[in-house]
């Protein structure tokens, strides 16, 4: 059987040597690990977690509200210590899982003996989605597939110079 841990905290940043974004994580267990995410794979998971959003909101007026809430949410960002893989451990991701509820969306890292996985709510979603996007900017990635009502509200200015814990 599959051991399933929780991530409890993470920091996410672009790796300009492996051009890709990496994601250190630790558990409850103070387990930790490094998981690399490649722009094609992240491109690919990234209408998961918008569409979960535009479907919590589900108003006539959304894009405005998710516009807003976006906003907020990049600039209540606050600086905390960083997370540290003190295990070495590092993964390339190639298989998740997303599974949700009205109240949370979770993304499961599928590795052979166990599962990791992060649960977001709703405005933690938008924290992490404004520091993966400030990343995608730092790499000179495309942006395209992300919906307006995220790339109009990039992380401010000052926030881009701190170390950001989600």
């Amino acid at each position: 059987m599959t051991n399933s841990i929780r991530i409890l905290r993470f920091i996410t940043v672009y790796d300009a040597i492996e051009d890709r974004i990496s994601i250190t994580a630790v558990s409850a267990e103070d387990q930790s690990i490094r998981f690399w995410l490649t722009h094609k794979f992240i491109d690919q998971l990234l209408p998961h977690f918008t569409t979960w959003l535009e479907k919590s909101v589900n108003q006539a007026n959304s894009e405005a509200i998710l516009e807003f809430q976006q906003a907020e949410a990049g600039q209540s960002l606050k600086v905390e210590a960083p997370v540290v893989n003190t295990s070495e451990r590092s993964v390339l991701v190639h298989n998740v899982d997303i599974n949700s509820t009205s109240a949370w969306i979770r993304m499961i890292v599928k590795l052979e003996e166990e599962n990791f996985f992060i649960q977001f709510s709703s405005h933690g979603l938008q924290q992490w989605l404004a520091i993966m996007l400030n990343a995608y900017k730092q790499a000179g990635w495309s942006t395209e597939t992300w919906p307006g009502w995220v790339k109009d509200n990039a992380l401010i200015s000052s926030a881009t110079d701190r170390v950001l814990l989600h």
